[in-house]
């Protein structure tokens, strides 16, 4: 009797549904940002070498989660001092933060994508952030899957970034774009 209650619990556990996970190409994928700067003028910028993983459950199609992190060292707004500057104490602090991480608590389908709710932490502040998210297939080489696009604003002082510059020498809101591919599962 008892090794046919291990059996059927064994099965039964078997046949749950599942979760898989894929991971970033980081090859692939990256971040653009944007910030005003002297009032008239956009800096615009890139780090890439995105790295992280996102869940999907059993469905296969559906993200439920997701851990995303950016290495500040990559940052590259096509101006060398200007990338030195940045890595410095009074902007990322990339010798104590070398990591700008994005954890997911919530991912709920919205209109024709997703609404991704976590926390983005940013030179050891952690704020809630809401990030409206778009899938499509790549089109690409097998393995390569599913690309998420989505674009969204933070306040650069929230999170303790060059909180001694003038706002008329940088601007508060910085515009984030994704662009995350993501393994074919």
């Amino acid at each position: 009797m008892r090794r046919y209650l291990l059996s059927i619990l064994l099965l039964g556990c078997a046949c749950l549904p599942s979760q898989a996970q894929s991971h970033v190409l980081a090859d692939l994928s990256f971040v653009r940002f944007s910030i005003s700067s002297m009032g008239f003028n956009t800096v615009e910028g890139k780090i890439d070498r995105m790295a992280g993983a996102v869940t999907f459950g059993p469905a296969g199609n559906i993200p439920v989660s997701c851990d995303i992190s950016l290495p500040v060292s990559r940052i590259n707004t096509e101006n060398e001092s200007r990338d030195e500057h940045l890595l410095k104490p009074d902007f990322f602090d990339a010798a104590a933060y070398p990591n700008i991480r994005f954890q997911s608590q919530s991912i709920q389908s919205a209109g024709e994508g997703f609404s991704v709710d976590g926390k983005l932490t940013l030179r050891g502040v952690t704020r809630q952030v809401s990030i409206p998210i778009k899938a499509f297939p790549t089109g690409l080489a097998a393995g390569i899957g599913i690309v998420y696009t989505g674009t969204f604003r933070i306040n650069r002082l929230d999170y303790g970034i060059a909180t001694d510059t003038g706002t008329l020498m940088v601007g508060n809101e910085v515009e984030i774009d994704i662009y995350c591919v993501v393994e074919d599962k």
